[in-house]
């Protein structure tokens, strides 16, 4: 299983392919269409790939709903709970 993440702004957003490669793209339909080649170009396949996003209030819809549409497997990750998750496990580590 290949994991991506994903994090939105309003104009752009940044695609980590792995823990040294992140890849800028605009957050315009071209811009969508632009990372879906790039998956496809590195061979990433819709079965053996999970993507996850980070929401942004409207920001990540199109890419969502995009990406969504054409069989990609998406998951939108509200960023309280990830924060809440990452200050859990300082305040265990430091325990």
């Amino acid at each position: 299983m290949r994991y991506i993440g994903i994090d939105m702004a309003s104009r752009s957003f940044h695609v980590s392919l792995s823990e040294k490669h992140v890849v800028k793209f605009e957050n315009t339909q071209e811009g969508i269409a632009c990372l879906i080649q790039t998956l496809e170009e590195k061979k990433y396949s819709k079965q053996k790939t999970k993507i996850g996003v980070e929401s942004t209030g409207v920001y990540h819809l199109p890419l969502a709903a995009t990406l969504s549409r054409r069989g990609w497997s998406m998951s939108v990750i509200n960023p309280l709970i990830s924060s809440r998750a990452t200050t859990s496990q300082r305040i265990i580590l430091r325990l």
